[in-house]
């Protein structure tokens, strides 16, 4: 009677150990799967604060007298961190014109201009005029890579419209600023210039 009581015990307890385990493994993997979660999340914020984006836009400028619509490509960093080592190759569609932009490092904000020229040649003679630029080119699209600050590499994948874009100016106007330009310094430069031109007594 007693052994068939403690048999019994020994059993429930077997059977309350295996349970047991069973518990704690399924409460190790939770918690080893929260952890990878937490990691990953952390890993991706903190990738978020130095990740660049190298895109391309067209920049306006003061349309001329007849009211044609003047603009030039823009490369712009439009991310919230450096990009490193960038090699971009701009190019228009069709193929008309191309660029070949590189740079060790190009910060948040910063802006590489480039410009359409009459014989596709980097050092020929500009022009800007998009009626005449839009009869030969539809879109701007940009191909190469950059780094970001940890070490991650990134394909500069981006295209514009300009032919939808320069349309859109002739019926609302250009606009007055476009990624890239940095109003607050011109009018921190507008302001020193006032006062260096201020008289001191």
């Amino acid at each position: 009677m007693l052994a068939t009581i403690l048999n019994s015990l020994y059993a429930i307890a077997a059977i309350a150990s295996a349970a047991a385990a069973l518990v704690l493994v399924g409460v190790t993997r939770r918690y080893a799967d929260y952890t990878r979660k937490m990691v990953e999340e952390m890993r991706n914020a903190r990738a978020a604060q130095v990740m660049p984006k190298l895109v391309i836009v067209l920049k306006a400028l003061p349309q001329e007298a007849d009211g044609a619509v003047l603009g030039h490509p823009r490369i712009v960093n439009v991310g919230t961190g450096p990009a490193m080592d960038v090699t971009v190759e701009p190019r228009t569609e069709p193929a008309w014109q191309m660029w070949r932009f590189t740079t060790p490092a190009m910060m948040p904000g910063e802006s590489r201009d480039l410009f359409f020229t009459v014989d596709a040649m980097p050092e020929g003679e500009p022009m800007y005029r998009l009626d005449t630029i839009t009869k030969r080119a539809f879109s701007l699209a940009m191909t190469g890579t950059y780094s970001d600050a940890l070490g991650g590499t990134h394909a500069a994948a981006h295209t514009l419209d300009i032919k939808a874009l320069a349309e859109q100016w002739w019926q609302t106007g250009p606009p007055s600023t476009v990624a890239g330009d940095q109003p607050l310094l011109e009018v921190v430069d507008r302001l020193q210039r006032m006062l260096d031109a201020k008289s001191i007594y």
